[in-house]
């Protein structure tokens, strides 16, 4: 059975065409059709059918309808086509090959592909069978009935874009004679489509019809100064400059390279350009016309197309030179190459193995100064801890080796310089599918070159935001001025903790773990338990607590905790280092013979004097020096093995509760002992604990957490009310800025933007209120914060984290159409990538949208959208909130308030971005008319708010003197007359960002 939308509606089964019924019956089958394989409630098609004034039985003629679809169609299971009951409706099974314009939607994106990689034979041929699809408009017979769905009006324009790269293809073919004629009629219907005119110029030109062209050009501009006002583009305007002058190049067939692009998608700027020249593009496009469908996204253009992506981000840079700040002690003289060239590939060796063990990269080696980045390509939270710890490392590494082997007699004065510097830089890809920036530029490597030149040989210097972020850590002193840095003193003294907010939220959790250590006391067996949560949801906090109360029951339970570091030489011996220590007694300061000694007597209380015992102390006693030491593969199992028997030993002598925190950090070697544990632990009382987030769970494929009594806590966001509960006990404990709680329901919240941004975390409940207090709503992200957001985000691949990007700029609330429309992607591939992305909790689905027949979602977070929307350059967010205006300007007018952040940003940032000030006056002037526009659309049909914040934001964007400024007055005041009555006896006051006043606006004799 095969269903034929690309012309009248008809249903083929058997080669004939089977009789579907009467409007209401065909148009149910039409809208099921284009929702194939999603739920459609009743309300929708009545919507669909009827628009705003439904019959009284309106939903028992749906009902009916469907009675006899199911009829023409066949209820059986075997069926390949299904018309389902689910609720609030229906949804119509159909496999994407039996209806025409999936087909067509297919063999659109493939000649489009084939087309962006060069091969115009191929890609016009399946273009050619696409629009072969094509009797007609779509659903033709139900447009004549005034149907006005906005997924026909986004068929017919794939069915131009699609046209038009077929012509494009065709084109480079040098086809140009066989084009002409239809490029003229199709040119007549759609007077307005500049890159149609484009192509049909260049056509005409090329058939020798000069005259013809220019005529081409004249049409169009008419049709778009008469229609609205505007000018053709600027690629449209230097078709015709070199048709004038008769540019050789127009000859090429390449030449068709150089048309305007397809109607919605904004060109990628030339390389090294420096003036804006994508945005003046967007000049030549009229604002989007009532009836365009919001749905319709730019003509496809895939991530990896003809981009080089910059992204935003935060890193911390370490400069190592071996090179004085001055020249003195440096004789070039007795310099010799080969000698600085083994010097620089020894430092360089040493560098990598450093610098690899701490989570960063050699970016860059010029003879003997080397550039170090971490946060790039992978941010950790903890990006500036891990430079400074490397430089040290470094230091270290570089003077023992420059003793052991002599340097080059002209650096024989020489003491290696090491300093770090932390701040925003610009990554460049060279497309979206490239791991490694072929640039990094920006402020940090800025404040490194300025330290290098001012630092010295005997400590490492850091600049103050390093200074800021790892002030826990390390201890610094000040180098003179602030802007001079600061030298790394050495480890931070340990420091009395924080106060902590209060421990809630987490009953069930808490009576969960009681109830498993209860289960493993009865039954003497032991038990696997993995507490998983995204960073700051308290994972560590909970099982603190419960160990807390597990001592408090004075109850004779051991409790060995131990937490995996995220970087260091042996990740698996540092942290069941820490474990031995605890339960052996050993103090941080203690030497090493004591300790062994300590070890081996506890070793000793549990299994005797005996071969076992030395065995197992011959296997743990490198945990004690993890300096150095390495587990060996073939080492893994025995390892493993020992400390089963330990863990056995220990709860054999009294119950045991083994914590590990942070699995999400372990190697191979950690999760074996972990995975050894849990899986072959002999019949003792023993609770393994593991915390991890989310990630362990994919990217540590061998934990399982045990296959026999196992199981795991997730953790889940704080609610609202927990945080204002934590937020009240900051402000009662004397918090620098106390946070007043609404009482009453009816009162509005001032809290509430403090309790968005925090988004239910409690770690960022205490970085925000202890940092920026009742700020926190408005204040700058903390550096915790942005490090943990960013550091989530770059576990995404490069396609998904593009696409979050291009969702954040749409705001909290997002549709998979205006996504689409944002990024330039097919919108299948956009909505099957939304989706991952609920999955992975970033977004949530709403349930019922509210943009008609499209999916929308929030960010789960606002700091995810933050940060995420932090990550685009200023000219990729200007360039994208122009297409957002492309969508949102086809919203019922009800929706038109929408646009205005979009135009204001899109003004604002372009000015940004070295835009020449008459190109920035033609945008804020696109925007003002857009606008005004939507503005009077809005009003005309009733929608008064909406329409008062377009025409108040067109206002801001007019110039005072400006002949328009008064229209736009006069159609304010009409928007503001349904409230002008309660507006009026409050005074008059300046309206914000008009630089007007309401008096101006709603003068009293108006």
């Amino acid at each position: 059975m095969h269903f034929r939308t690309l012309g009248s509606l008809e249903v083929i089964g058997d080669e004939q065409p089977l009789p579907i019924g009467g409007f209401n019956r065909k148009a149910i089958l039409g809208y099921l059709l284009l929702k194939s394989g999603e739920v459609v409630s009743v309300r929708q098609l009545v919507t669909a059918l009827w628009s705003e004034s439904p019959p009284p039985t309106a939903r028992k003629m749906v009902q009916n309808g469907i009675s006899g679809l199911r009829r023409l169609l066949g209820a059986g299971e075997q069926q390949t086509v299904q018309l389902l009951t689910r609720d609030p409706g229906y949804v119509l099974q159909v496999p994407p090959e039996s209806i025409d314009f999936t087909r067509f939607e297919h063999l659109a994106r493939t000649g489009r592909s084939r087309l962006a990689h060069g091969d115009a034979a191929d890609a016009s041929l399946i273009l050619r069978e696409a629009l072969a699809l094509w009797r007609g408009p779509a659903m033709a017979d139900l447009a004549e009935f005034g149907i006005e769905w906005p997924e026909l009006n986004a068929l017919e324009n794939a069915r131009h874009a699609a046209y038009e790269d077929c012509v494009q293809a065709e084109l480079s073919l040098g086809r140009h004679h066989e084009l002409v004629g239809e490029l003229e009629a199709a040119s007549a219907e759609e007077p307005v489509r500049e890159r149609l005119c484009g192509q049909l110029m260049l056509a005409l030109y090329r058939c020798g019809r000069q005259s013809d062209a220019l005529m081409a050009y004249q049409r169009t501009r008419s049709a778009l100064v008469k229609g609205f006002g505007l000018d053709p583009g600027q690629e449209l305007k230097e078709l015709e400059r070199r048709i004038l002058r008769r540019d050789a190049t127009l000859d090429d067939p390449d030449g068709a390279a150089s048309l305007p692009a397809a109607a919605g998608t904004l060109p990628r700027p030339p390389e090294h350009s420096g003036d804006f020249t994508n945005t003046s593009a967007l000049l030549a496009e009229p604002p989007t016309q009532p009836g365009l469908q919001p749905a319709a996204a730019p003509a496809a253009q895939t991530y990896a197309a003809g981009e080089r992506p910059g992204e935003r981000t935060h890193a911390s840079v370490v400069r190592v030179s071996l090179i004085p700040g001055t020249a003195d002690g440096l004789d070039l003289d007795s310099a010799d190459s080969e000698e600085i060239d083994s010097l620089v590939k020894t430092v360089t060796l040493a560098l990598d193995e450093e610098v690899q063990r701490f989570g960063g990269t050699v970016r860059m080696a010029l003879n003997t100064s080397w550039l170090l980045v971490f946060g790039i390509p992978r941010s950790h939270e903890d990006d500036p801890e891990r430079a400074v710890s490397a430089a040290c490392a470094i230091r270290r590494r570089l003077r023992s080796l420059l003793d052991a082997q002599p340097a080059p007699a002209c650096f024989a004065t020489v003491s290696p310089r090491v300093v770090v510097a932390t701040d925003e830089v610009v990554a460049t890809y060279r497309s979206y599918g490239d791991e490694w920036p072929t640039a990094i530029t920006g402020k940090a490597l800025y404040a490194c070159e300025r330290l290098l030149s001012i630092a010295d040989s005997d400590r490492v210097r850091i600049c103050d935001n390093t200074r800021q972020s790892v002030e826990d850590r390390f201890s610094c002193s000040l180098a003179g001025q602030v802007a001079d840095g600061w030298e790394v003193d050495g480890a931070a003294p340990r420091r009395a903790p924080r106060s902590r907010l209060p421990f809630t939220g987490r009953r069930t959790d808490m009576q969960t773990l009681r109830t498993v250590l209860d289960q493993v006391l009865r039954r003497q067996r032991p038990q696997v338990l993995t507490v998983v949560g995204e960073a700051g949801l308290g994972k560590t906090r909970l099982v603190e607590e419960f160990l807390r109360g597990v001592e408090e029951s004075e109850a004779p339970i051991i409790q060995l905790v131990g937490r995996t570091p995220p970087y260091g030489h042996d990740v698996a011996l540092s942290a069941l280092g820490g474990i031995l220590r605890g339960y052996a007694g050993i103090d941080e300061s203690t030497s090493r013979a004591y300790a062994e000694r300590q070890l081996r007597d506890a070793v000793e209380r549990l299994v005797g004097r005996n071969e076992k015992c030395s065995w197992l102390l011959h296997r743990l006693l490198p945990c004690l020096n993890p300096e150095g030491a390495h587990v060996e593969p073939e080492d893994r199992r025995e390892f493993g093995l020992a400390w089963r028997q330990l863990v056995e030993e220990i709860a054999a002598d009294r119950p045991l509760i083994f914590v590990l925190d942070d699995l999400h950090w372990a190697d191979e070697t950690l999760l074996g002992v972990m995975a050894e544990l849990s899986e072959h632990t002999g019949p003792v009382p023993v609770l393994l604990i593991a915390t991890a987030r989310p990630e362990v769970l994919q990217t540590r494929s061998c934990w399982r957490g045990g296959r026999h009594d196992a199981g795991t806590i997730t953790l889940d966001r704080l609610s609202d009310a927990s945080i204002r509960t934590l937020i009240s006990a900051h402000a009662t404990a004397g918090g620098t800025d106390r946070v007043p709680v609404a009482r009453r329901s009816d009162e509005t919240d001032p809290a509430a933007g403090l309790i968005a941004r925090i988004g239910g975390n409690p770690l960022f409940a205490e970085e925000f209120l202890n940092r920026r207090g009742a700020a926190g709503d408005r204040a700058t992200l903390p550096r915790r914060i942005r490090g943990v957001v960013t550091a989530r985000l770059d576990m995404l691949s490069r396609y998904e984290r593009a696409m979050l990007r291009d969702a954040a700029v749409l705001g909290d609330r997002l549709w998979t159409g205006a996504v689409a429309a944002v990024s330039g992607q097919d919108r299948g591939d956009v909505g099957n990538t939304l989706k991952r992305l609920e999955a992975k909790g970033f977004l949530q689905r709403v349930r019922y949208g509210s943009v008609e027949g499209d999916e929308e979602y929030v960010f789960t977070q606002a700091v995810v959208q933050e940060v995420a929307y932090g990550q685009l350059t200023r000219r990729a967010r200007a360039e994208k909130h122009w297409r957002a205006t492309d969508w949102l300007a086809a919203l019922p007018a009800d929706r038109a308030g929408l646009l205005p952040h979009h135009f204001e940003q899109a003004v604002a940032l372009g000015q940004k971005t070295e835009l020449s000030e008459h190109t920035a006056r033609c945008l804020s002037l696109r925007a003002q008319h857009a606008l005004a526009q939507a503005g009077q659309r809005a009003l005309a049909e009733g929608a008064y708010e909406a329409a008062a914040l377009c025409l108040h934001s067109a206002i801001g964007l007019c110039p005072p003197l400006h002949p328009e400024r008064q229209r736009l007055l006069s159609l304010y005041r009409q928007s503001l007359a349904p409230h002008r009555a309660r507006q009026r006896h409050r005074g008059p006051r300046p309206l914000p960002g008009t630089g007007i006043s309401e008096e101006e606006a709603c003068p009293a004799n108006a």
